[in-house]
């Protein structure tokens, strides 16, 4: 099976500044890297950034170090949630401060997608979508991530005892992560610190979509609520053609084109990454021909 990942980043931001950004690369492994910044903090343009780079460096410096190609096994070698995240905020924390940049730019909600042979796991240090499809019987599975009030528990939290504290304190309310699959919805609830981890095979679901909180504020002109339903959303976005070049790119501009003829609009910045595993039998001309970021 070969692998192509593709990113997207709406250049329609409601806000002055887009806060998300996303990274995506094939090389060590597959995997695409999400994170969206507060807009109430500071710099969190840059913070996201910083955030998004010490993660892929984490990851890929992980798989260098531990993977051991055919003896690789998950059950024994995946990352620790806790590790993972410490050592990513740890090395943004180096970064800004060297930059002079202000910490709290490090609010920010961070996702990685990475696959080995052809699995897909996904953190989520925060809120944000994941899914997966279409199966044979074109079914999806989608994965919502929402924090109370919309206010994340981000990874800088976990620098500052006193800004923790006051987050367990305010926000006492359980994350929800809402899973639809096989046409069932099931919500189930999590404390604020609790790991969120989505695995996905490829071999079932050829597609595996991140995305910022942004995919799930999609409303119709004029409207605040009610947000549109991620199931008549995430098909549209996955929905590919071919796999040539920024495939990702062409297929969240011509979806967001069509939901705007329908009078369907994102109220939140958009950003996302893709996975996909592409099989041998594939046509020739969908084969990766240079799309890796």
């Amino acid at each position: 099976m070969a692998i192509q990942v593709d990113t997207y980043v709406t250049p329609k931001s409601r806000h002055r500044i887009c806060e998300d950004y996303v990274l995506g690369r094939c090389d060590p492994l597959p995997h695409v890297i999400l994170a969206d910044g507060c807009s109430s903090s500071r710099g969190s343009h840059l913070g996201a950034m910083i955030l998004a780079h010490a993660a892929g460096k984490e990851l890929t410096g992980y798989y260098g170090n531990t993977i051991d190609g055919a003896d690789f096994t998950f059950n024994n070698n995946l990352p620790d949630y806790f590790d993972m995240g410490d050592a990513v905020i740890h090395r943004a924390r180096m970064t800004a401060d060297q930059l002079g940049i202000d910490p709290q730019a490090l609010d920010a909600t961070l996702m990685t997608a990475f696959c080995h042979r052809n699995t897909v796991i996904v953190y989520v240090y925060g809120d944000g979508v994941a899914a997966a499809g279409p199966d044979v019987s074109g079914r999806y599975s989608i994965m919502d991530v929402s924090c109370p009030e919309n206010a994340p528990f981000y990874l800088s939290y976990r620098l500052d005892a006193a800004r923790r504290k006051a987050y367990s304190a305010r926000f006492d309310q359980p994350k929800q992560v809402c899973a639809m699959e096989n046409n069932r919805r099931t919500v189930q609830q999590k404390t604020f610190d609790e790991p969120v981890i989505f695995q996905f095979d490829l071999d079932i679901t050829p597609v595996v979509l991140i995305a910022s909180d942004g995919l799930s504020a999609f409303v119709r002109k004029g409207e605040r609520l009610p947000y549109i339903p991620l199931a008549d959303i995430v098909p549209a976005f996955t929905a590919f053609k071919n796999y040539n070049g920024q495939f990702l790119k062409r297929r969240a501009r011509r979806a967001i084109k069509a939901f705007e003829k329908e009078d369907i609009h994102p109220t939140d910045d958009l950003s996302m990454g893709v996975i996909m595993g592409i099989m041998p039998e594939e046509p020739g001309e969908n084969e990766v021909d240079g799309g890796r970021l």
